[in-house]
């Protein structure tokens, strides 16, 4: 009886992890070369494909994805982005403001 209720109960576990959404994975650079993003703040970024970098907010610099995040250094700022791609295409951006960490949500632009 104990076993059936432990294969009941081990099936019921795969069955949520089967269909939980699928985990965040670092932006990588095809995800950000040419693209203009659109963040929940009302804020424009536009990573070009030369590692141009142009936002609304943090002004204008370069941009290049490294193995801990996304390097940006603008004339305003300087920092690391840790940018996730979600499984439904849309992306979010973390970065450390005041000493706590604070993320937007985005999508691609048109």
């Amino acid at each position: 009886m104990r076993l059936q209720f432990a294969v009941a109960g081990l099936g019921c576990c795969l069955a949520l992890v089967a269909v939980s959404p699928a985990r965040a994975t670092p932006v990588s650079v095809s995800d950000l070369s040419g693209k203009k993003f659109c963040w929940n703040d009302g804020g424009t970024e536009n990573y070009s494909a030369d590692g141009k970098y142009v936002s609304t907010h943090d002004g204008r610099g370069t941009w290049t994805v490294t193995d801990k995040g996304v390097d940006i250094r603008t004339n305003q700022i300087t920092g690391l982005a840790d940018m996730q791609k979600l499984a439904d295409g849309t992306f979010t951006s973390t970065w450390i403001v005041d000493g706590k960490p604070k993320t937007w949500t985005g999508r691609y632009c048109n």
